[in-house]
């Protein structure tokens, strides 16, 4: 995945933040337990956060998938797991308490459980208490006024791609409901060609603004266990200089 600078067509220069990356599950290999197990591949199960995590059941041999059960704080969630295409039994969870929340999965003659701990996406996880006073600058940047004391506000996603008959990096906005025809493609670091179309999420984490960038095509789909040809499980971050979140 390479991320572009600012441009004249009004992309901002991309301050990324290392999100819970849905897509770099597709190599993740298979765990071995006698008993089973549940881990959550999202992050650390203690370090949850936004109120969802992706969550992978491994099975003792011989069990059959389809008399599980999962439970999260004792709510049956089972139609949120399913065998994927990756080989794994996984599920996106969703609904998670702020704090300590129990999930189980029980088989014939077996079940294990783990403990997610989710915390707030306006933070802190891990960082301490946040310094005050904070200038929230939601509105200066584009998204709008904040709809929290910890400077949240609405993420926005918009897309761009390179046409065919324009120099390399002057990307023009893209219409999932109108796609241009002059769309030009482009070759990943792992040999893929993929319509040249980038998908530009910004919004806000922790009291702070940030940009992703990344190869998607929106009339495919996405799923964490089946991630688009585009994304090639690297993130690249860029820093900048001084005390700013960017």
């Amino acid at each position: 995945m390479t991320l572009w600078p600012y441009h004249s067509t009004g992309i901002r220069r991309w301050t990324t933040a290392a999100l819970a990356a849905l897509a770099i599950l597709a190599s993740l290999p298979a765990l071995s337990s006698d008993q089973g197990r549940i881990q959550v591949v999202s992050s650390r199960a203690d370090l949850a956060s936004g109120g969802d995590a992706l969550v992978s059941v491994e099975l003792p041999d011989g069990v059959d998938r389809s008399s599980i059960t999962v439970e999260l704080n004792g709510r049956a969630i089972t139609p949120q797991f399913a065998n994927r295409e990756n080989g794994l039994y996984m599920g996106l969870v969703t609904g998670l308490d702020i704090g300590t929340n129990s999930l189980e999965a029980f088989w014939d003659d077996g079940g294990q459980s783990i403990v997610i701990t989710n915390h707030p996406s306006g933070g802190p996880i891990f960082s301490g208490p946040q310094v005050q006073p904070w200038l929230c600058s939601t509105e200066e940047s584009g998204l709008g006024a904040a709809h929290d004391e910890d400077c949240s506000a609405a993420t926005k996603v918009s897309y761009f791609y390179q046409p065919k008959d324009q120099p390399a990096g002057d990307y023009k906005p893209y219409d999932p409901n109108t796609p241009p025809t002059n769309v030009a493609t482009t070759v990943t670091d792992e040999g893929h060609t993929v319509p040249f179309i980038i998908r530009v999420e910004f919004g806000t984490l922790n009291r702070s603004i940030y940009t992703l960038a990344v190869l998607a095509d929106p009339s495919s789909s996405w799923e964490p266990w089946s991630p688009q040809k585009g994304w090639n499980g690297k993130v690249f971050i860029p820093f900048g200089g001084g005390c700013g979140t960017p």
